[in-house]
């Protein structure tokens, strides 16, 4: 429904993009606008505010069609240029240095990366995860996925996502985001760059940067996260609610039950008795990133814990057997009715088989690497298309983050941002297409 809507949305008035982006109009603007700044206006036919994953991805995405290549695009990003390493070397296990930011990228977001030339630059870091068990008091009574087998449909379907070997790959975000900076060209993108203003002036945006520079542009497309400026100076609604939890993030040793194992199962267990969900994601062959979302008055107490400590209650949140009630009748009795319905129902109907006949033990917490981060969610949908406050031209897109904020633990977060990103680009391009051929 989401992208139905954007899709919708893209189709506002195809004079957002088109050949007189550039107009006459935008000299017309007032000349007391320009004496506040340094310089005079600088016009764009689009301007992304925010250069992490989703923005530089749009901005790829976009550079890649030969429809753009007469068209001024710019990235406006407040943090300071990267170090790109340019021949990254990827080392095993205890020779590579692994951060505590992860994602997991779906098929889609992985073909995403491919069409955008990218993908070739990600794989030597991406983990491949053949299978992953979702649990709560038994291990063996959760839910196993698998790579999902082509239908017949998928055959006639020319926008099906190829079918994959893998469930999802894992990947740090810093090789995700060293990656396309490498591919995006310097000219594009100009860092330690904070949008101050943004004004609506006839049919443009106008954006002060820094306080002191003027740019405008016939599109402005916000990808610059759950606080993003932009949306907080447009007239949009935003639902944000706290969820009353936290995150702790961070990165753990883990030792498999059988010397060849690849460690490429992820695996979730929810633990209703203390409120939290517990995820392991594999990130090599003996190291794992983990996510433990708790009640928010618990964190500080799990944080203080020495490293010791806090694997061992990581170790406990995998395997203890949690009580489904405290009822000593009641727990005999469902533990009873599992066992006769494993028993007689046909293999068909039996709970999945878990990949694993138990999850990695954790042995060790990488030193320095776990944190802890607030959770909450929010939401501008279903409008993703929007105007600067007293405006009406509707030339501002909020994307990823910006407009949605979700709980992590289905991992999809960065996955619907590069959704976002993807189809936006394909709607602008199309059009731009199709004007094109008019003219």
């Amino acid at each position: 429904m989401r992208l139905t809507l954007l899709k919708n949305k893209c189709k506002f008035n195809r004079f957002l993009i088109n050949r007189r982006f550039l107009s006459e109009e935008r000299a017309k603007s007032s000349n007391q606008q320009n004496e506040r700044f340094s310089s005079t206006r600088e016009p764009f036919d689009v301007v992304i505010n925010g250069g992490g994953i989703v923005g530089l991805s749009f901005l790829a995405a976009l550079r890649k069609s030969p429809f753009m290549n007469d068209k001024r695009v710019l990235l406006l990003e407040q943090a300071s240029r990267p170090s790109i390493a340019a021949n990254a070397t990827l080392l095993e296990n205890r020779e590579r240095s692994l951060g505590n930011r992860v994602s997991s990228l779906t098929a889609a977001s992985k073909q995403f990366f491919e069409a955008i030339d990218v993908w070739s630059q990600i794989k030597p870091f991406a983990k491949e995860i053949k299978a992953m068990h979702v649990w709560a008091h038994d291990f063996y009574n959760g839910i196993s996925f698998y790579p999902s087998s082509p239908s017949v449909s998928d055959m006639f379907y020319s926008n099906a996502v190829k079918h994959e070997s893998n469930v999802c790959y894992i990947v740090e975000n810093k090789h995700v985001l060293n990656a396309l900076s490498k591919t995006a060209s310097s000219d594009c993108i100009r860092y330690e760059s904070s949008s101050t203003e943004i004004t609506e002036n006839n049919e443009y945006i106008d954006i002060v940067v820094n306080g002191k520079d003027l740019l405008s542009t016939s599109l402005l497309v916000a990808c610059d996260g759950f606080n993003s400026f932009v949306r907080q100076n447009c007239d949009v609604n935003y639902f944000d609610l706290d969820l009353q939890q936290s995150a702790i993030v961070g990165t753990i040793e883990v030792v498999n039950e059988l010397e060849n194992d690849e460690n490429d199962v992820a695996y979730q267990r929810f633990i209703p008795e203390t409120n939290s969900v517990f995820a392991i994601l594999p990130l090599t062959r003996n190291y794992a990133s983990f996510v433990l979302s708790i009640p928010s008055n618990t964190g500080e107490r799990l944080m203080s814990l020495t490293d010791e400590e806090f694997v061992d209650t990581l170790n406990d949140a995998l395997f203890s057997r949690l009580k489904v009630t405290n009822s000593s009748f009641i727990q005999s009795a469902v533990t009873n009715i599992d066992k006769v319905l494993n028993t007689f129902l046909p293999p068909s109907l039996r709970r999945s088989r878990a990949p694993r006949s138990n999850p990695p033990h954790i042995s060790s917490l990488q030193p320095n690497s776990h944190a802890m981060f607030p959770l909450r969610f929010g939401t501008t949908l279903p409008y993703l298309v929007t105007s600067p406050k007293g405006g009406k031209n509707n030339k501002v897109v909020i994307i990823g983050d910006a407009s949605h904020r979700i709980h992590p633990l289905a991992g999809q977060g960065l996955n619907l941002g590069l959704g976002d990103a993807q189809l936006l680009a394909d709607c602008l391009l199309k059009d731009i297409n199709a004007l094109n051929k008019t003219l």
